[in-house]
């Protein structure tokens, strides 16, 4: 019982997700139980540390197991198989895992009780999901959740769909994840599942980002934000924090991202720190704040060490690296990268070390198992009962030892084939950038050839004509006429030159920069009287490099030339805003606003050709629009030193 009592103060001091207040009533009740009662109250308590705590939870599940099968009591038997497997997956003992979920469903089969089958096919799918076996895991899921709906459990139905939503994030599918996770918030909303709740929030703002949807997913953020403080979840106001500060950070709302990420660094939780300080190094790194960059990179990897935690600072040792770079302390990247590249070999060699490891474990795990029945036996049958338990240990570590091998080589095969899927997309991706250049390149030309061909070619026949008009014998107020007509001609032909080869490339984009070249182009178009075009620069002193003039304005060019041939606009605002980190270009118009999908969807380059140009610069387009309504704007964000940098992947997830 003293041992007991130490494993709760240190649960106490530890926890921030359950209620003091519940620990405290369950603790009273323990010193005047046994049987049934205690068992029950252990697997309450086991339930509630497993977080926090996993080595103390087992210990807990463990003597609610011992008492259950004593008292045959079949409830607490069950349970204490799915704690005792949750704790063991919780530390990365997936052997030991898979062995004890493995017991709780053909105990739940065997028992005929769907309810808890169907928990123990969640959990074993958890398992297969956390070992990189995503069919297998959707497989177990699916499974469980038939039998949810036929038993209509809705706390269990929102823990299966909300898992199987997790898995299509995993595999990069979020419409399909987006459904599962609407349906598991359907069923937690209908019967008030608060935790579950904050959790389907949090995984469909983490979805609606990578559908690149940041007011959606910036919604449902803040309503799992708002939901976490209300009923004071601290693991998920620290999740979700933390997600807030990715979004804003790739949305280019630095001190908005400060403020979450230093929000979820509130939360004593040792992952919480890591990711924080993994992101603020990225964020400093972004604003050109080398000092705080390498600060909080180094901060991150202090944790690692504390904790032994490395799996999280890919990203960190190359953030680190760039700032020492930009910072001019070249020894010091070089440094980093090599830290990295021995941490990499040194978590190879631990990983193989766990693996042996394992065994062990599984050894130990199946002797108390073993140990809990001989307590229950008669006197007589202890001898035959040791030299039957030693045959099935041998046996089982042989299969053990069997299971691992193929685990190890259907995770790498299942690894192998997710990474040639992403470098198929990625090859799709660039394959169409690729064809919409060339396409619009190739209407380019054929525009400037029927423009030569018409105009030219017409202008041409007439002056043709009228120099063969001049015979010997005309006369000379005829010849005159001649003359001044040809020349009337080659002026038109002049102008007409000048407005191709200004289309082609202007020449005073190549002398005079950006804010001359869109004057001369918003001033052709003003002369026309149609359109009028107000154009306003703020900051342009400095010119840009090369690309990044002829990329903004061909993007401007291009959107105005849509705006001429498909808005009913009068009035057009560009707007060019240029600071230390980034370069800002505004187009707005008062025509009618527009489904902007059937733009962004549609078959033509147009679209695909702004996105490319912009991508070129490592910029951001945006596109505000109202079926409707007036008024049309296009946005585009770009840095002004092109860094290439690693795409943001930090998101938490919410697990059930």
């Amino acid at each position: 019982m003293r041992k007991l009592i130490v494993i709760f103060q240190i649960f106490i001091f530890h926890s921030g997700f359950a209620k003091l207040s519940e620990v405290d009533s369950l603790l009273d009740l323990l010193p005047s139980q046994n049987g049934t009662d205690r068992a029950h109250t252990l697997i309450s308590l086991s339930t509630k540390t497993f977080y926090s705590d996993a080595s103390s939870s087992r210990e807990l599940a463990e003597e609610a197991l011992l008492l259950s099968t004593e008292a045959q009591y079949i409830e607490g038997i069950l349970s204490a198989y799915n704690l005792i497997g949750i704790t063991y997956d919780l530390q990365g003992k997936k052997d030991s895992a898979l062995y004890y979920f493995t017991k709780f469903h053909n105990e739940s089969v065997r028992m005929n009780r769907p309810d808890k089958t169907a928990a123990s096919l969640n959990s074993l799918g958890m398992w297969h999901w956390n070992s990189g076996h995503f069919n297998e895991a959707l497989t177990y899921y699916f499974d469980a959740a038939r039998i949810a709906d036929s038993l209509n459990d809705q706390t269990l139905q929102g823990k299966v769909y909300n898992n199987i939503g997790l898995i299509y994030q995993e595999l990069n599918d979020y419409p399909k994840a987006l459904q599962f996770n609407h349906i598991a918030l359907e069923h937690r909303l209908s019967i008030g599942d608060q935790n579950g709740i904050v959790h389907s929030y949090n995984n469909l703002g983490i979805c609606y980002k990578r559908l690149d949807q940041p007011d959606s997913a910036r919604l449902y953020y803040q309503k799992g934000l708002g939901l976490s403080k209300e009923i004071n979840d601290q693991k998920s106001l620290s999740d979700i924090h933390q997600n807030l500060g990715v979004l804003e950070m790739d949305l280019g709302n630095y001190n908005s991202a400060i403020s979450h990420v230093n929000e979820s660094l509130h939360y004593t939780s040792p992952l919480s720190q890591l990711l924080g300080q993994n992101t603020l190094c990225e964020i400093y790194l972004r604003l050109g704040d080398y000092r705080k960059s390498i600060a909080a990179g180094q901060e991150a990897i202090a944790l690692a060490n504390q904790f032994n935690n490395f799996g999280h600072l890919e990203d960190t040792y190359f953030n680190l690296s760039q700032a020492y770079i930009l910072a001019g302390n070249k020894t010091m990247s070089l440094d980093i990268l090599t830290r990295w590249n021995s941490i990499k070999d040194s978590l190879f060699s631990a990983q193989s070390a766990r693996a042996i490891n394992e065994l062990s474990i599984q050894f130990e795990t199946e002797k108390k198992e073993q140990q809990i029945a001989l307590q229950t036996a008669q006197l007589s049958e202890k001898e035959a009962q040791l030299q039957t338990n030693k045959v099935f240990l041998i046996a089982s570590a042989i299969l053990m030892i069997l299971i691992v091998i193929i685990g190890l080589l259907t995770r790498s095969r299942a690894r192998k084939k997710q990474e040639l899927a992403i470098q198929k997309e990625r090859i799709h991706a660039q394959e169409a950038e690729i064809n919409a250049v060339i396409s619009s390149q190739e209407k380019e030309r054929a525009r400037y050839a029927r423009d030569l061909h018409d105009g030219f070619g017409q202008m041409i026949s007439i002056l043709n004509i009228n120099l063969g008009s001049l015979k010997k014998n005309a006369r000379p107020d005829e010849r005159q006429k001649v003359f001044e007509e040809s020349e009337k001609v080659i002026n038109e032909m002049y102008d007409e030159l000048k407005g191709i080869c200004f289309d082609m490339m202007p020449q005073t984009l190549v002398k005079s920069g950006l804010e001359s070249g869109l004057k001369e182009f918003a001033q052709r178009i003003n002369q026309a009287g149609h359109v009028f075009i107000e154009t306003n620069f703020f900051g342009l002193e400095d010119p840009l490099n090369e690309l990044q003039e002829i990329s903004l304005f061909r993007i401007s060019q291009e959107w105005i030339n849509n705006i001429l041939k498909h808005s009913d606009a009068d009035r057009v605002t560009l707007q060019i805003t240029c600071d230390e980190q980034e370069i800002t270009l505004l187009i707005e118009d008062n025509g009618a606003g527009f489904d902007k999908s059937l733009l962004i969807n549609a078959k033509g380059n147009g679209w695909k050709n702004l996105k490319t140009r912009a991508h070129i610069i490592e910029g951001t387009l945006e596109l505000e629009t109202t079926e409707g309504k007036k008024g049309n704007t296009l946005i585009v964000n770009a840095p002004i030193d092109l860094i290439v940098r690693p795409k943001s992947s930090k998101n938490t997830v919410s697990k059930v």
